[in-house]
């Protein structure tokens, strides 16, 4: 987590850097019936950063909730399983030990009748 942390600052202190060393050259912008005008290329390239930056965010939440969801639903699972496991188990251990009281119940019964 800490690597991702540490790429995604190293990635937006670059584009901080090349928008501010961009910022002196102008490139012309026409956006027809808003905008007609010239505007610094540092700027262009920090808010087109941001803007994509935004985009990503907004489709990867909720693949990132789906996953999160499904990952809840893979423990209660495991969880489940473990515990139907320990219950056979459990079971077996009940048989065993009644199967050695009805043996040593058979055995005293025999001795007796002999």
């Amino acid at each position: 987590m800490i690597a991702l942390f540490l790429i995604s600052m190293i990635f937006w202190l670059a584009i901080v850097v090349i928008g501010y060393l961009n910022i002196s050259v102008d490139v012309m912008l026409n956006i027809p019936y808003i905008f007609n005008g010239n505007i610094p290329l540092g700027v262009v390239i920090i808010v087109s950063a941001v803007a994509g930056s935004i985009a990503e965010w907004i489709t990867l939440i909720p693949v990132i909730g789906k996953l999160k969801e499904q990952n809840f639903f893979s423990k209660i699972q495991y969880e489940k399983n473990s515990l139907s496991s320990q219950e056979s188990s459990d079971k077996v251990k009940v048989l065993e030990s009644k199967i050695e009281v009805l043996e040593k119940a058979l055995q005293d019964a025999l001795n007796k009748k002999d």
